[in-house]
């Protein structure tokens, strides 16, 4: 009987101790709400999109913002300096006869419709009975928030949960009971924004590059070519070129694009063949030599994820689509009179690839500058499971590493219209 008792105790403490910590948690947080609402700051609101306005209060006093585009891009706010201003002060200003609400979690700021201006027999909720003006924009989860649809609910629960982990991971690494909002460092804070995450949803690229190339070739075991004319093949590094394109979803990228990289193959050699004079095999000597070159027009589609931890940026993904050969210069005959010599007479054929399959993977590093564009230096391998010249003396494989340097830039529907200029 002891032993369950012992066993009852150990898992009532257990209990308590989680409840506790969860309400040290919620303390916090409701704590970090308020005390961000009741800071004063000094905000220098310039006319134009609220959309705009938003993401310069978000850069310059830290925190995050949660908000759908389409719900304020029709809005618009005046230039008004707020020299030392509640920071609810400044949101109410923002939102001033928008029919748009906010409700803080954590450090969140949720941007909502208020629904309540228009059915006010819905809203006799916390929110609304609260006399501190601070407190009428905290979420709390035993509040009722019916008044806002489904979608909206199940955000702000979703971001409190978040907000709850984040809590207790802080509360753990610090290894304090009692949490002041004021003390949490920016960085520690700033981990558990996903800027990944919070990029806008489009990007377009530029890249410049090298492809080192790491050929496989197949020589044809009928002609001892190698041996023979003691023949070397090699292909020159390459500079390459690129352009992209695509959406951002979460920590993913998907994207197409065109890239544009040249293939310079040399090789010679040279060695005894006989040829028959007046009736009679004579060996001569006789030499091999070439140098073609061919360009490369690739259509990709590309899938990465990638992570972005204190404004380094390391990605990964798989390349796959089509490239186009093209041939500037080849010298056709470059073996004729090698196998004509040596074999009697037999002619020599040549083939290319005109179009053959993309397949790459690739690794990146980068760094975030201010808010919408990210350098990278990466590097990719790509493997041809196709061949893409094949002759009478040997198929090749042009495999390859490709280093690379590209800029991306990440940008919104709003980006877009304001660059080509245009409105709706």
């Amino acid at each position: 009987m002891s032993k369950w008792v012992f066993l009852f105790l150990l898992i009532f403490t257990s209990f308590n101790l989680f409840a506790q910590t969860s309400d040290t948690e919620k303390d916090f947080l409701q704590n970090t709400s308020t005390s961000l609402l009741n800071r004063r700051i000094y905000f220098d609101c310039q006319s134009g999109s609220l959309d705009n306005a938003l993401i310069k209060l978000l850069s310059e006093q830290n925190i995050s913002i949660s908000y759908s585009y389409d719900r304020v891009k029709e809005f618009s706010v005046k230039a008004n300096l707020f020299q030392s201003a509640l920071f609810s002060q400044v949101l109410d200003y923002l939102l001033l006869n928008t029919g748009l609400n906010y409700i803080l979690v954590g450090n969140i700021i949720v941007i909502v419709p208020d629904e309540r201006q228009k059915a006010p027999e819905l809203y006799s909720d916390t929110i609304v009975k609260s006399s501190d003006k601070a407190k009428a924009h905290i979420y709390i989860p035993s509040q009722n928030l019916e008044y806002l649809p489904y979608s909206e609910r199940r955000k702000i629960h979703r971001l409190y949960r978040e907000e709850l982990r984040w809590a207790a991971r802080f509360n753990r690494e610090k290894n304090v009971y009692q949490m002041d909002p004021d003390s949490v460092d920016k960085e520690l804070k700033k981990h558990h924004q996903n800027i990944s995450k919070d990029l806008p949803p489009f990007y377009f690229s530029l890249g410049v590059g090298l492809t080192e190339y790491t050929p496989k070739y197949k020589n044809n075991p009928k002609y001892e070519s190698v041996k023979e004319l003691g023949l070397s093949k090699s292909i020159n590094r390459t500079p390459m070129g690129s352009l992209g394109f695509g959406v951002h979803l979460g920590n993913f990228l998907i994207g197409t694009g065109f890239e544009v990289s040249s293939l310079q193959i040399k090789g010679y050699g040279g060695g005894l063949a006989l040829k028959l004079k007046n009736g009679r095999w004579e060996y001569e000597y006789i030499t091999v030599s070439y140098n073609d070159f061919y360009y490369n027009f690739s259509i990709p589609l590309q899938v990465s994820a990638f992570t972005i931890r204190k404004r380094f940026v390391l990605s990964g993904g798989v390349k796959t689509g089509i490239s186009f050969f093209h041939s500037e210069k080849v010298s056709k005959h470059k073996y004729s009179s090698y196998v004509e010599y040596k074999y009697n007479g037999e002619s020599f054929s040549e083939e290319s690839k005109k179009i053959t399959p993309i397949s790459a993977v690739e690794a990146n590093v980068g760094y975030l500058l201010g808010k919408q564009t990210i350098v990278t230096l990466g590097t990719s391998y790509s493997y041809n499971f196709q061949w893409f010249t094949k002759n009478t003396i040997y198929t090749l494989y042009p495999n390859g590493f490709t280093f690379d340097l590209s800029v991306s830039y990440f940008f919104d529907t709003n980006n877009l219209n304001n660059l080509l200029k245009t409105r709706k």
